[in-house]
């Protein structure tokens, strides 16, 4: 029995793609099983680490003073929060809240990642501190569903300490 060329060339292509792994330019899904997508897509996926969070600005133990507030006109210190994360994707939400709000008031801002260092921002506009210590939480969760936290303490001094000699 004899076999053309071209027969058993088919056997033998036929054999090796399937055990490589090729899909001949075909928009399957990757071996992490997310979808491959076009091949001028920037999305890499889930994201799978743990995500961190850092307050850029106030840092921890900063004391906020009258002469930093936004708004007079409103009860408090208004101060804008910015905080960085990692393992966080774009559009995700990072929740924020003070110890000192009651009832609690969950602040929201959306992350937006730099491409280049990966790491993400979001800034929380007009946060009401109170005299005394504040504690801010903020939590992120990415679509992995990971989720990490992050803790400090600000204190806001409203008042004016005016001493007349």
């Amino acid at each position: 029995m004899k076999i053309s060329f071209g027969v058993m060339l088919f056997v033998l292509c036929a054999a090796i793609f399937p055990i490589s792994g090729c899909d001949c330019g075909g928009d399957s899904e990757t071996p992490d099983g997310s979808s491959g997508g076009d091949a001028g897509s920037t999305d890499t996926g889930p994201t799978v680490g743990t995500p961190t969070i850092e307050f850029k600005n106030p840092k921890d133990d900063a004391t906020l003073t009258p002469g930093q507030d936004q708004s007079a006109a409103v009860e408090g210190i208004q101060y804008d929060v910015t905080v960085e994360t990692t393992n966080v994707e774009t559009g995700r939400k990072v929740v924020l809240t003070n110890s000192i709000d009651v009832p609690v008031k969950a602040y929201e801002a959306p992350v937006t990642v730099d491409p280049v260092s990966k790491k993400g921002a979001a800034v929380f506009a007009s946060v009401t501190f109170r005299n005394g210590d504040n504690q801010l939480t903020a939590t992120a969760a990415n679509s992995a569903g990971k989720t990490g936290t992050k803790v400090i303490t600000i204190t806001a001094n409203e008042v004016v300490d005016c001493t007349f000699t």
